[in-house]
């Protein structure tokens, strides 16, 4: 069985991996997300496992924080996207109930083609995009976003507008610059440089599987470097890149053919679910 987190959009990427396509053991009980308004109950001889896309997020809000000792009590592995914050949870747990796994993507919107129109997109929050909208003067930038100039879209009309677009501008930022101190009281669990902690996100992924140049922002943790290499899959961004990728595109197009090939091979749905669903139990 598969327990989806009702309070979350249905355009939310958690909704899309389609794991129902792989999953029919009913001993294990798969949970995308976890709410605290939502009970918990185990049954003799049920495995149950978290895809907690939040983490380290939640740990590291005060508002939060309790929602992960009640996933740690509950869940038999918990699934999530900061390799950091994995090692140094598992050592203190003093057993290995989380495992670090990658942001997967389902084969049902991998398209067959891709007509590259539009130069540049960003997907995220619009702190990110007053970066993003300096990286180039002379293109414009499609932003999906609650405040972007594409607003918020449905899932599918993200991936075609990621397809579309020659450049993904990627990071995976998480800024806690508001609360450092909070954080900082936490460094035995996950490191953080000047108040930034860095977890895997959607929109590297999404450009991968839409042979969408990425070009990524770079903090100094470099974490899109356990999945994908610099040079041969992406480039981080430096000024004037931008303008030099889209002036002589053809140049570039084997980083969004060779992030394509390695994400068809390693990165689906199907992989992920092989991988870390089907041989945990």
């Amino acid at each position: 069985m598969i327990h989806y987190n009702p309070h979350i959009s249905k355009e939310d990427p958690l909704y899309k991996f389609h794991f129902e396509e792989y999953h029919s053991d009913s001993n294990i009980k798969l949970h995308l997300g976890y709410n605290p308004l939502i009970t918990l109950s185990k049954r003799l001889g049920e495995y149950h496992i978290l895809l907690d896309l939040e983490q380290p997020n939640s740990f590291l809000h005060p508002e939060t924080n309790k929602n992960t000792s009640i996933c740690e009590e509950f869940f038999d592995k918990i699934l999530t996207i900061n390799p950091i914050f994995v090692k140094n949870k598992n050592e203190l747990l003093g057993r290995n109930l989380y495992e670090h796994v990658f942001f997967p993507y389902s084969h049902r919107y991998i398209l067959n083609s891709f007509d590259k129109t539009n130069d540049i997109i960003y997907t995220g929050n619009k702190d990110y995009f007053d970066v993003c909208k300096n990286l180039s003067k002379n293109h414009e930038i499609i932003w999906v976003g609650a405040d972007g100039n594409q607003g918020r879209v449905s899932y599918e009309k993200k991936i075609n507008l990621i397809s579309s677009s020659k450049i993904s501008i990627s990071h995976s930022i998480i800024d806690f610059t508001d609360i450092t101190d909070y954080i900082n009281s936490h460094e035995n669990i996950i490191h953080n440089v000047n108040g930034i902690i860095e977890q895997h996100k959607a929109r590297t992924i999404e450009a991968a599987f839409n042979k969408s140049i990425i070009l990524h922002i770079k903090t100094g943790q470099n974490i899109i470097e356990e999945f994908f290499e610099e040079g041969v899959d992406f480039l981080y961004y430096e000024e004037g890149l931008v303008d030099e990728i889209l002036n002589n595109y053809e140049k570039y197009t084997y980083l969004s053919e060779n992030a394509f090939n390695k994400a068809l091979t390693n990165y689906t749905s199907e992989h992920f679910y092989k991988n870390f669903i089907k041989q945990n139990k």
